[in-house]
Protein backbone atom coordinates (compact mmCIF):
# COMPACT_ATOMS: atom_id res chain seq x y z
CA UNK A 1 0.00 0.00 0.00
CA UNK A 2 2.91 2.33 0.65
CA UNK A 3 4.81 1.64 -2.54
CA UNK A 4 7.52 -0.56 -1.04
CA UNK A 5 6.67 -4.01 -2.35
CA UNK A 6 10.15 -5.37 -1.79
CA UNK A 7 9.84 -4.59 1.92
CA UNK A 8 6.56 -6.57 2.00
CA UNK A 9 8.32 -9.62 0.58
CA UNK A 10 11.20 -9.13 3.02
CA UNK A 11 8.75 -8.98 5.94
CA UNK A 12 7.07 -12.13 4.65
CA UNK A 13 10.44 -13.92 4.54
CA UNK A 14 11.34 -12.67 8.04
CA UNK A 15 7.97 -13.87 9.30
CA UNK A 16 8.61 -17.35 7.88
CA UNK A 17 12.18 -17.41 9.24
CA UNK A 18 10.89 -16.54 12.73
CA UNK A 19 8.56 -19.54 12.64
CA UNK A 20 5.28 -17.70 12.16
CA UNK A 21 2.77 -19.36 9.87
CA UNK A 22 1.27 -17.20 7.08
CA UNK A 23 -2.51 -17.24 6.63
CA UNK A 24 -4.91 -16.28 3.83
CA UNK A 25 -4.62 -12.57 4.64
CA UNK A 26 -0.82 -12.70 4.65
CA UNK A 27 -0.85 -14.11 1.14
CA UNK A 28 -3.29 -11.51 -0.17
CA UNK A 29 -0.95 -8.80 1.13
CA UNK A 30 2.27 -10.26 -0.26
CA UNK A 31 0.72 -11.22 -3.62
CA UNK A 32 -0.72 -7.71 -3.95
CA UNK A 33 2.70 -6.26 -3.22
CA UNK A 34 4.26 -8.46 -5.90
CA UNK A 35 1.56 -7.32 -8.30
CA UNK A 36 2.19 -3.63 -7.73
CA UNK A 37 5.95 -4.08 -8.14
CA UNK A 38 5.57 -6.35 -11.20
CA UNK A 39 7.50 -9.05 -9.34
CA UNK A 40 5.93 -11.79 -11.48
CA UNK A 41 8.36 -14.63 -10.75
CA UNK A 42 8.31 -14.00 -6.98
CA UNK A 43 4.51 -13.74 -6.91
CA UNK A 44 3.97 -16.91 -8.96
CA UNK A 45 6.49 -18.77 -6.79
CA UNK A 46 4.67 -17.70 -3.60
CA UNK A 47 1.28 -18.59 -5.07
CA UNK A 48 2.60 -22.00 -6.12
CA UNK A 49 3.91 -22.69 -2.60
CA UNK A 50 0.82 -21.56 -0.70
CA UNK A 51 -0.71 -25.00 -0.33
CA UNK A 52 2.26 -27.32 -0.73
CA UNK A 53 4.71 -25.48 1.55
CA UNK A 54 2.58 -23.32 3.85
CA UNK A 55 -0.66 -25.32 4.01
CA UNK A 56 -2.82 -22.39 2.91
CA UNK A 57 -5.32 -23.34 0.24
CA UNK A 58 -5.52 -20.64 -2.44
CA UNK A 59 -8.87 -18.90 -2.48
CA UNK A 60 -10.55 -16.70 -5.04
CA UNK A 61 -8.83 -13.58 -3.66
CA UNK A 62 -5.40 -15.13 -4.15
CA UNK A 63 -6.23 -16.10 -7.71
CA UNK A 64 -7.45 -12.54 -8.36
CA UNK A 65 -4.07 -11.26 -7.12
CA UNK A 66 -2.30 -13.54 -9.60
CA UNK A 67 -4.51 -12.21 -12.41
CA UNK A 68 -3.55 -8.64 -11.42
CA UNK A 69 0.12 -9.68 -11.15
CA UNK A 70 0.14 -11.05 -14.68
CA UNK A 71 -1.98 -8.28 -16.16
CA UNK A 72 0.06 -5.44 -14.63
CA UNK A 73 3.20 -7.00 -16.07
CA UNK A 74 1.64 -6.95 -19.55
CA UNK A 75 1.08 -10.71 -19.65
CA UNK A 76 -2.58 -10.41 -20.68
CA UNK A 77 -2.71 -13.77 -22.46
CA UNK A 78 -1.22 -15.47 -19.40
CA UNK A 79 -3.78 -13.69 -17.20
CA UNK A 80 -6.64 -14.85 -19.43
CA UNK A 81 -5.26 -18.40 -19.49
CA UNK A 82 -4.92 -18.37 -15.69
CA UNK A 83 -8.55 -17.27 -15.36
CA UNK A 84 -9.74 -20.02 -17.69
CA UNK A 85 -7.69 -22.74 -15.96
CA UNK A 86 -8.01 -21.66 -12.32
CA UNK A 87 -11.20 -19.64 -12.02
CA UNK A 88 -13.71 -21.30 -14.32
CA UNK A 89 -13.51 -18.63 -17.01
CA UNK A 90 -13.66 -14.85 -17.09
CA UNK A 91 -17.43 -14.76 -16.56
CA UNK A 92 -16.84 -16.24 -13.09
CA UNK A 93 -14.56 -13.35 -12.11
CA UNK A 94 -15.48 -10.53 -9.74
CA UNK A 95 -14.70 -6.82 -9.60
CA UNK A 96 -11.13 -7.51 -8.43
CA UNK A 97 -10.40 -9.71 -11.42
CA UNK A 98 -12.06 -7.35 -13.89
CA UNK A 99 -10.41 -4.33 -12.29
CA UNK A 100 -6.99 -5.94 -12.57
CA UNK A 101 -7.51 -6.69 -16.21
CA UNK A 102 -8.91 -3.26 -16.95
CA UNK A 103 -6.06 -1.59 -15.11
CA UNK A 104 -3.72 -3.41 -17.47
CA UNK A 105 -5.83 -2.34 -20.42
CA UNK A 106 -5.09 1.30 -19.58
CA UNK A 107 -1.49 0.51 -20.40
CA UNK A 108 -1.72 -2.39 -22.85
CA UNK A 109 -4.90 -1.76 -24.85
CA UNK A 110 -8.62 -2.23 -24.49
CA UNK A 111 -9.07 -5.74 -25.89
CA UNK A 112 -10.22 -7.17 -22.55
CA UNK A 113 -12.59 -4.26 -21.88
CA UNK A 114 -14.51 -5.13 -25.03
CA UNK A 115 -14.92 -8.68 -23.74
CA UNK A 116 -16.07 -7.50 -20.31
CA UNK A 117 -18.47 -4.89 -21.64
CA UNK A 118 -20.41 -7.61 -23.44
CA UNK A 119 -20.92 -9.35 -20.08
CA UNK A 120 -22.65 -6.30 -18.52
CA UNK A 121 -20.63 -6.48 -15.30
CA UNK A 122 -22.49 -4.49 -12.61
CA UNK A 123 -19.47 -3.02 -10.85
CA UNK A 124 -19.27 0.77 -10.74
CA UNK A 125 -15.48 0.89 -10.33
CA UNK A 126 -14.95 -1.26 -13.41
CA UNK A 127 -16.99 1.10 -15.55
CA UNK A 128 -15.31 4.22 -14.14
CA UNK A 129 -11.94 2.68 -14.92
CA UNK A 130 -13.06 1.97 -18.50
CA UNK A 131 -14.50 5.47 -18.84
CA UNK A 132 -11.25 7.03 -17.66
CA UNK A 133 -9.22 4.75 -19.93
CA UNK A 134 -11.19 5.91 -22.97
CA UNK A 135 -11.06 9.57 -21.93
CA UNK A 136 -7.28 9.44 -21.48
CA UNK A 137 -6.94 7.85 -24.90
CA UNK A 138 -9.08 10.61 -26.42
CA UNK A 139 -11.82 8.16 -27.42
CA UNK A 140 -14.77 10.38 -26.61
CA UNK A 141 -17.39 8.19 -28.36
CA UNK A 142 -16.37 5.09 -26.38
CA UNK A 143 -16.28 7.08 -23.12
CA UNK A 144 -19.83 8.31 -23.75
CA UNK A 145 -20.98 4.74 -24.39
CA UNK A 146 -19.56 3.63 -21.04
CA UNK A 147 -21.25 6.54 -19.28
CA UNK A 148 -24.58 5.62 -20.91
CA UNK A 149 -24.12 2.02 -19.76
CA UNK A 150 -23.62 3.20 -16.17
CA UNK A 151 -26.78 5.27 -16.33
CA UNK A 152 -28.81 2.55 -18.09
CA UNK A 153 -27.77 -0.09 -15.57
CA UNK A 154 -28.40 2.25 -12.64
CA UNK A 155 -25.19 1.27 -10.88
CA UNK A 156 -23.68 3.57 -8.28
CA UNK A 157 -20.52 3.77 -6.21
CA UNK A 158 -20.79 1.73 -3.04
CA UNK A 159 -19.44 3.31 0.15
CA UNK A 160 -16.28 1.71 1.47
CA UNK A 161 -16.11 0.00 4.84
CA UNK A 162 -13.66 -1.92 6.97
CA UNK A 163 -13.93 -4.61 9.60
CA UNK A 164 -11.64 -4.92 12.58
CA UNK A 165 -11.64 -7.66 15.20
CA UNK A 166 -11.34 -6.54 18.81
CA UNK A 167 -11.53 -9.10 21.62
CA UNK A 168 -13.18 -11.70 19.34
CA UNK A 169 -15.83 -9.22 18.25
CA UNK A 170 -16.02 -7.89 14.68
CA UNK A 171 -16.64 -4.17 14.36
CA UNK A 172 -17.74 -2.68 11.03
CA UNK A 173 -17.01 0.94 10.26
CA UNK A 174 -17.08 3.09 7.16
CA UNK A 175 -17.29 6.57 5.81
CA UNK A 176 -20.10 8.51 4.28
CA UNK A 177 -19.98 8.90 0.55
CA UNK A 178 -19.62 12.51 -0.52
CA UNK A 179 -21.62 13.33 -3.63
CA UNK A 180 -19.00 13.47 -6.33
CA UNK A 181 -18.82 12.33 -9.88
CA UNK A 182 -15.45 10.77 -10.75
CA UNK A 183 -16.30 11.12 -14.43
CA UNK A 184 -16.19 14.91 -14.54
Amino acid sequence: MNGDAMKSVQFFNRMIASGNQPNETTFVAVLSACSHAKMVDEGLLLFGRMDSVYGVEPRFEHRACVVCLLARAGKLEDAEKFIEENMGGIEKGDANVWGGLLGACRVYGDRIWRKLSNMKVADYGTYVLAYNMYKEAGWEMEAKCVRKLIEAMGIKKQPGCSVIEIDSSAELFGSQVVAANPMN
